[in-house]
């Protein structure tokens, strides 16, 4: 996969592929609704490709798959805000990083833990919890407020 090669990918859904990783990071536009899988899949040129495995639903956690000549490349999905994997950003995914934060439910995921630190500081902690919040409510917007930082 290459952003380059690959640049509807980019148009229909704001996207980061983070091959050190393997991580495809999805800046939701719509944080009530998980990434739309069809649109994210009509992006990518089937003939590249014999076989696409893609999950039902696009959230962190999920993997992705896709098979050509050169081999099979798998890519953990991070939606950033989503950390429980359904693909949407709310409270849910707030509480769990406040939880993380004073260590009473560690994440050790790290396609959890990328798309937690929202601010891409290598650390997650309240002020993350905080922009998911604003985020879910829709006082801050994901893609214009945020840039991709990789935690490690």
């Amino acid at each position: 996969l290459d952003g380059d090669k690959y640049p509807l990918f980019s148009l229909i859904v704001k996207s980061v592929i983070d091959h050190i990783n393997k991580f495809i990071i999805i800046y939701s536009e719509d944080p009530m609704k998980a990434p739309d899988a069809a649109a994210i899949m009509a992006a990518f040129p089937s003939a590249d490709f014999s076989e696409v495995k893609a999950p039902e639903v696009f959230g962190t956690g999920n993997e992705f798959t896709v098979v050509n000549a050169n081999g099979s490349y798998t890519y953990k999905i991070v939606v950033r805000g989503d950390n429980n994997g359904d693909g949407k950003i709310n409270s849910t995914d707030a509480l769990a990083v406040l939880k993380h934060s004073v260590q009473s439910a560690v994440m050790e995921d790290s396609s959890k833990l990328n798309a937690s630190d929202l601010d891409g500081n290598g650390t997650i902690n309240s002020s993350d919890a905080l922009a998911i919040l604003q985020i879910s409510v829709g006082t801050k917007i994901i893609a214009n407020d945020y840039n991709p930082g990789v935690v490690k």
